[in-house]
């Protein structure tokens, strides 16, 4: 069986010719109707007016609606990763890759880091923008030869957005912190946040199935808080929340201590990500 390569000609793919059923089925539904009416009126009108030109001009019609159909019905042409690398795209347009990558989803909230990972992944200065709706962006991962994935990024405050990047994802980024501040104490409330972020979003996974996520849980900011005074408080925290994960998975779910600015954090991440 021939199967087509990212970068190449050749045979179609499976995925071509599913998606150009799927098309067809579209258009065909759409022009059914006008297709049933005209010909219902050709027939009635041969049936009255016995002229060949009228059961000609049905024939014809009848080609043409089926040349519509089947032109309309070839699926959208499929982008590669690298051609598209960098770009925002929306959650949809990940269905127009060539090959599918791995859909990475960051979560957590406001002023977590999530962005701020997204902008290191991408080679571009971190500039304090914050995300206000759901997207995608197509990175290649640094020191991965060739290896493309999709970053998923959602509005930190908006917990129904970041179900909704969860439900388009192969992979989870969990973001959590001591404080959504640059300071080295913890704030009671945010670990508040936190755990009742992770509890609904443990239960989203359950009620939609999808055990079949990798989640990897990042505890960030270390380069402030692992020498404060709540360091041995917080790494206390953070076993606990990390216990509530068990078996909720198809595969076993890690976790790590991280700071976005230390560059072997940084390394050992996108190591993790390669190996999903």
């Amino acid at each position: 069986m021939c199967i087509i390569e990212a970068q190449n000609g050749g045979c179609m793919d499976k995925q071509w010719w599913a998606d150009y059923r799927k098309g067809i089925t579209a258009s065909t539904n759409s022009t059914g109707g006008i297709v049933g009416l005209v010909s219902l009126g050709i027939t009635a009108a041969s049936a009255v007016i016995s002229i060949p030109i009228v059961t000609i001009g049905g024939t014809v019609f009848l080609c043409a609606s089926i040349v519509y159909v089947l032109s309309t019905g070839l699926p959208e042409k499929k982008r590669d990763a690298s051609d598209c690398c960098g770009e925002k795209l929306a959650l949809s347009d990940l269905d127009r890759i060539k090959l599918p990558v791995t859909r990475v989803a960051l979560m957590g909230a406001s002023r977590v880091g999530k962005t701020t990972l997204m902008d290191n992944l991408n080679a571009k200065v971190p500039d304090g923008s914050r995300t206000d709706s759901p997207y995608a962006m197509i990175v290649q991962l640094p020191g991965a030869s060739k290896k493309y994935i999709a970053i998923l990024d959602a509005a930190g405050q908006q917990f129904s957005q970041q179900f909704q990047i969860t439900d388009s994802a192969n992979a989870l980024l969990i973001f959590v912190d001591h404080a959504d501040s640059n300071t080295e104490s913890m704030k009671p409330e945010r670990l508040i946040e936190h755990s009742q972020f992770l509890e609904q979003l443990r239960r989203h996974i359950v009620n939609k199935g999808l055990r079949s996520l990798r989640v990897h849980i990042l505890f960030n900011k270390k380069d402030l808080w692992n020498s404060g005074p709540d360091a041995v408080d917080l790494q206390s925290w953070f076993s606990e929340q990390i216990k509530l994960w068990d078996n909720l998975t198809n595969k076993p779910v890690t976790a790590s201590i991280f700071s976005n600015w230390n560059t072997l954090d940084q390394t050992l991440l996108t190591n993790t990500i390669s190996g999903w």
